[in-house]
């Protein structure tokens, strides 16, 4: 099946192209920690960019494009009605190790901080992605969300204390690092944000 952009034309390609090119590997992050697999985050990806494409002449500014892509992904998970409640292990169980100790160590903290985003209600971890994983704003996100902006630093704050815990509980605490350092520059009461 070919698909037609609305303005069907060189430019419009080109313009889509550069989109794919610069944010799928921010996109696929995201839709793999919102779901936690491998197979359903390259699918969210593939459809978030066919409705990219199908909507394009809808992107009003190259500079605001990022936040939209991550709007439609995200309306796309929230669509399917959150498929990945059940969410998988079979990445883990099919996982080959890696040829070197820190390759293994990588994914190591990779597949703990999966697991300890799974344990998150979507209310905290939502939130919580777009700022870390997906570059937002806290700001960016709270208008994402429909939801004031205290409310979501709030909501970041409670979610990385619940990570913490997690850590805490599995003697694990040194992959809370990775999740400090994307979020500390988070304050409860920052307007810079």
């Amino acid at each position: 099946m070919v698909m037609q952009a609305n303005p069907a034309n060189q430019a419009s390609q080109l313009r889509y192209q550069a989109l794919v090119e610069l944010h799928w590997q921010e996109l696929y992050r995201f839709a793999y920690r919102l779901c936690g697999d491998r197979h359903l985050a390259e699918d969210m990806v593939q459809e978030t960019y066919c409705q990219a494409w199908r909507h394009l002449s809808s992107l009003q500014s190259d500079e605001t494009a990022r936040a939209w892509l991550f709007q439609i992904l995200r309306r796309h998970f929230l669509r399917c009605g959150r498929n990945s409640r059940h969410r998988s292990t079979q990445d883990i169980a099919n996982y080959d190790p890696p040829a070197t100790a820190s390759q293994s160590e990588a994914a190591e903290q990779r597949d703990s901080i999966q697991v300890a985003l799974t344990m998150l209600e979507d209310k905290f971890k939502e939130p919580l992605l777009m700022v870390a994983v997906g570059g937002l704003t806290c700001d960016q996100a709270a208008k994402e969300l429909g939801v004031p902006l205290g409310t979501v630093l709030s909501r970041i704050y409670r979610a990385r204390q619940m990570m913490k815990a997690h850590f805490d509980q599995f003697g694990e605490a040194k992959h809370q690092h990775e999740i400090e350092s994307k979020t500390a520059h988070i304050k409860k009461g920052d307007a810079n944000i």
